[in-house]
């Protein structure tokens, strides 16, 4: 592992006059009851920083991925995207469909994701995770018609799971620090810009939105910067902890998933090394233009790129600072 320069230590401590928000619920007590789960869903949208999110929560033992289903990224959607439309539009558009096609909504929402999920958990650990993306609102809207049925599958109810709860972890990224990602900076510095950035507008608004939801329901659900966990990554190893208390309190981003156990070939894991490594090479102003104390970015190049959604920006940014 790279030790921690001088600079990422003052990273961290000039963060840390910022208190963190209060959280309004946990996901879990530190000891489930063993007839209980809870099924965790991350927001984030692709190549935003959802694969290293998901390999520090790989790094608890108490939490169970989907990675032995040998899907992309670890991603149930890429098992069922046949089927991850919205009900009120059904569409079918992948050709190579692991589920039967079917454009009858009502059938479509009798389908218990749980029942195909639960075949490659490990139901033994007490959180089973899985993704969501903003940019797919079907794969969404099938997982919330699956919890609302509170119905545990055939397979769960063999490892003696009666009980399902969910729980929502929503991580966004403030705009400057879509550098990091080498897509986004390709999409940044090209044509597209505009187009990209509206885009990412959308991204929060749809996130937003979720959250608002969520939060009027008293679903347990935390959010998370990318920012933060590049730059402050105790602090929000320290947050999701807090969370999730029945996963060990044994997050970290010191992880690499072994090959074979943790992830496998057909999952085509992205990523190399370790968060922390990662991240430990980073400056956030060089990189970025993004100031850690601030918490924000100091670099508002991009925001004068869309005038038009340059409020709506501004109002979407501070919501999600204000939680993160």
């Amino acid at each position: 592992i790279v030790s921690e320069s001088k600079d990422m230590v003052n990273f961290e401590t000039a963060s840390k006059s910022a208190s963190a928000p209060s959280l309004e619920n946990v996901a879990c007590p530190a000891t489930l009851p063993d007839d209980t789960r809870i099924v965790l869903l991350t927001v984030v949208q692709a190549f935003h920083g959802s694969t290293a999110l998901a390999s520090v929560l790989m790094s608890s033992p108490m939490i169970a991925t989907y990675c032995s289903g040998k899907t992309w990224q670890c991603e149930g959607f890429a098992q069922v995207r046949n089927l991850a439309c919205p009900l009120k539009t059904p569409c079918l558009r992948d050709k190579r469909q692991l589920l039967p096609k079917d454009k009858n909504t009502e059938k479509r929402r009798d389908f218990n994701l749980m029942d195909l999920m639960s075949f490659k958990w490990n139901l033994t650990r007490p959180v089973l995770h899985d993704k969501l993306f903003p940019r797919e609102p079907g794969y969404t809207e099938l997982w919330e018609h699956s919890l609302a049925r509170r119905e545990v599958s055939p397979q769960m109810q063999k490892a003696g799971v009666r009980k399902v709860t969910p729980a929502y972890i929503i991580m966004w990224t403030p705009l400057c620090v879509l550098n990091v990602q080498k897509r986004s900076r390709t999409a940044l510095s090209g044509p597209i810009v505009r187009k990209f950035l509206q885009m990412e507008v959308w991204n929060l608004q749809q996130m937003k939105r979720q959250h608002e939801a969520l939060r009027k329901s008293s679903t347990p659900v935390l959010v998370v910067s990318y920012a933060d966990l590049l730059f402050r990554e105790q602090y929000t190893l320290d947050r999701m902890n807090e969370f999730l208390p029945c996963a060990g309190g044994s997050m970290n981003a010191d992880f690499v998933p072994q090959m074979g156990v943790d992830v496998f070939p057909e999952n085509k894991w992205k990523v190399r090394g370790t968060v922390h490594d990662f991240s430990v090479g980073l400056d956030p102003t060089t990189c970025c233009g993004y100031d850690v104390k601030e918490s924000k970015c100091s670099n508002r190049t991009y925001f004068e790129l869309i005038p038009e959604l340059k409020n709506e920006l501004n109002e979407l940014d501070a919501y999600f600072r204000r939680y993160s």
